[in-house]
């Protein structure tokens, strides 16, 4: 096999993975807060910051993966998908 061949193929290789990484990562929030809403009422949102709480400080871990509205989610899905994509390359 040629040399360009092979560069061809690492590169459709690294593509194909970030593609995985960032698309599982989309579907990982869209899972959480489709199961938030079926099965929580919503009760998730809890976990995020709440200032002045010391049991706020649990949401600068969960914060990131929480959302408070379809609305929400949607336009904050574009955006991570073009910026993750551009960190990963």
């Amino acid at each position: 096999m040629s040399p360009a061949k092979d560069k061809d193929g690492a590169i459709a290789q690294e593509l194909k993975r970030h593609a995985l990484t960032l698309g599982g990562f989309v579907a990982l929030l869209w899972f959480i807060f489709f199961i938030d809403a079926l099965l929580f009422q919503g009760q998730l949102r809890l976990w995020g910051v709440r200032p002045r709480s010391l049991n706020g400080l649990r949401g600068l871990v969960f914060s990131p993966l929480l959302h408070g509205s379809f609305q929400h989610l949607v336009a904050n899905t574009f955006p991570l998908v073009t910026l993750g994509w551009l960190v990963m390359l």
